[in-house]
């Protein structure tokens, strides 16, 4: 991964399936490509969700994107992308706290253990 590289992927509500962008470079422009299957999607844009990769990788050296459900020793861990910077959310923390953000950067030993569409379980409060 080149530094600065910008990468994205969607949750297709017609499929209910997470698609990852194959990245196109032109002189004056980058494109995203995604595998297009469903019909309710193809030129809806309320029919996907877009989710920017952090630049950040978890313990298992996996890309971590807004919308992932991570945890570490502390807590569980919404990944969001709020006011031009990725935070993470706090579920629920082993002190009993929530809703806490913190910016991404300074959340160490992250794993992720889902996302926000295809395990919203994983967003209840208990651990």
């Amino acid at each position: 991964m080149k530094k600065n590289e910008i990468e994205i992927r969607i949750w297709d509500k017609g499929d209910n399936k997470m698609k990852y962008a194959d990245i196109e470079h032109f002189d004056d422009m980058v494109g995203f490509r995604f595998e297009h299957k469903s019909i309710e999607a193809d030129g809806e844009p309320d029919m996907i969700e877009i989710m920017l990769f952090s630049g950040r990788l978890d313990e298992d050296r996996k890309k971590i994107f807004d919308g992932d459900i991570c945890s570490n020793e502390v807590a569980k861990w919404e990944i969001i992308f709020d006011t031009g910077c990725f935070c993470g959310k706090r579920i629920n923390g082993s002190d009993g706290t929530q809703n806490t953000h913190l910016a991404l950067r300074a959340i160490r030993g992250l794993r992720i253990i889902g996302n926000i569409y295809e395990t919203p379980e994983l967003l209840k409060t208990d651990i």
